[in-house]
């Protein structure tokens, strides 16, 4: 979301882990870089989870990843939601940062504290009347799950909910309903109608929360239960944008940074010119605001051909991913493959629809690729070349290649 590239093209390919495939370098381009490198003149704050530098304890780093202001958690999750450690740091008015409290022990509950200073920081925003930006990043729901504070849970069912210290699904719906009000508290202190909000989620659902039949096919996975999340934009309400709509064309969290750039007047490709390292990089995703102005727009001609999902391709356990709207190839280090139907309307009449995240039809289970049908080989064979190019790109950025090589240079 970051950067608008896929993590075979930035480097950040895992969570934790190796240090190189885990924490994001700071000649990055990134969407506070890119407002700057205009002089657009927002402003801009990154609030709560950051889990991008690993185990760097550096406060300063949000910042020289082109932030104004950071605070929240540099790791990535909490062992106590009332027991957690903050990072704060500023770039102040001579461009240097200042670091007001690293990892200083907090004990109020996180998704209260993460609300509260985006509540302050927008007040701040609103007397001033200049244009900004708030990247805001629950820990909410994830693990341990617990049972909220009392005041957030009033008038749910979770308020009687007994406090027996288990994490179990009960609980991560109470994580749900507390992160709902606190966004609600969020929401009340910004003018709505001259505001975008882009609402999505990071991976799927934990598989110890799941119903059974997606258990290992959930977050951690490269099966839609792990990788088909939320995404919803929701315009200025002043009435001259479209009215709710589903979009069935295919989008990924790389489209969030042309998006909010365009939300801005900017474009990335005019950006490019502007200089270092702007006019070096590939930019993976696209603009989603069409579908926002234009009130009959559900599908665009623009709309990507295939998307790229990967869990840690580096690690012996990992795999890459590459689907197209009907079509969707998994490959894991282990050299297995599986590939999938997840629209019956385009693919086989006696397939099994498998649009929503179980991926139960995979064609290469006892056959091989050469023995699919001629359509199934197609599509197959296109995924294929597809999670080719990317690994191809993705060695150049690792080291694994020599990244000064002529060939990666051109991948890159």
């Amino acid at each position: 979301m970051l950067t608008g590239r896929y993590g075979f093209r930035n480097g950040v390919t895992q969570v934790g882990g190796d240090f190189e495939q885990s924490v994001i370098e700071e000649n990055e381009m990134t969407i506070p870089k890119a407002l700057d490198a205009e002089n657009s003149h927002y402003t801009h704050a990154n609030i709560g989870k950051w889990h991008l530098q690993n185990s760097i304890i550096d406060g300063e780093y949000p910042i020289k990843m082109g932030w104004d202001f950071y605070y929240g958690l540099l790791n990535g999750s909490v062992n106590n939601y009332s027991q957690w450690e903050a990072t704060e740091s500023r770039r102040l008015a001579d461009n240097s940062i200042k670091v007001f409290r690293l990892q200083e022990l907090q004990s109020s509950y996180i998704t209260t504290a993460i609300s509260d200073k985006a509540i302050g920081w927008l007040n701040k925003k609103n007397s001033t009347g200049s244009p900004w930006l708030l990247w805001l990043a629950y820990t909410a729901p994830h693990s341990p799950f617990h049972k909220p504070p009392g005041d957030l849970l009033e008038g749910s069912s979770y308020v009687d909910l007994a406090d027996t210290g288990e994490s179990n699904a009960d609980y991560y719906q109470a994580m749900i309903y507390a992160m709902d009000k606190e966004l609600g508290r969020v929401l009340s202190a910004i003018d709505l109608s001259n505001t975008f909000i882009i609402f999505l989620g990071d991976n799927g659902t934990p598989g110890e929360v799941v119903a059974d039949e997606l258990i290992g096919k959930a977050k951690g996975s490269p099966y839609e239960g792990g990788l088909r999340v939320p995404l919803m934009i929701i315009p200025p309400l002043n009435g001259i944008y479209s009215s709710p709509k589903q979009i069935d064309d295919l989008v990924h969290t790389v489209d969030v940074f042309p998006t909010i750039l365009e939300m801005a007047g900017l474009e990335f490709s005019t950006l490019k010119a502007v200089g270092a390292p702007l006019e070096n990089i590939d930019n993976d995703g696209r603009s989603l605001l069409d579908y926002v102005t234009d009130e009959n727009l559900t599908t665009h001609f623009e709309a990507p051909f295939a998307l790229y999902g990967e869990v840690s391709p580096f690690e012996a356990n990992g795999s890459r991913t590459a689907r197209n709207k009907y079509f969707k190839l998994i490959r894991r280090n282990t050299g297995k493959e599986e590939f999938y139907a997840l629209d019956c309307t385009i693919s086989m009449a006696s397939c099994i629809n498998t649009f929503l995240p179980t991926d139960t039809t995979d064609f290469l289970k006892n056959t091989l690729p050469e023995d699919l049908s001629s359509q199934l080989f197609s599509a197959y064979r296109i995924l294929s070349d597809q999670l080719d190019l990317a690994e191809e790109i993705s060695n150049c950025e690792a080291g694994i290649f020599d990244p000064v090589q002529t060939a990666c240079g051109n991948l890159h």
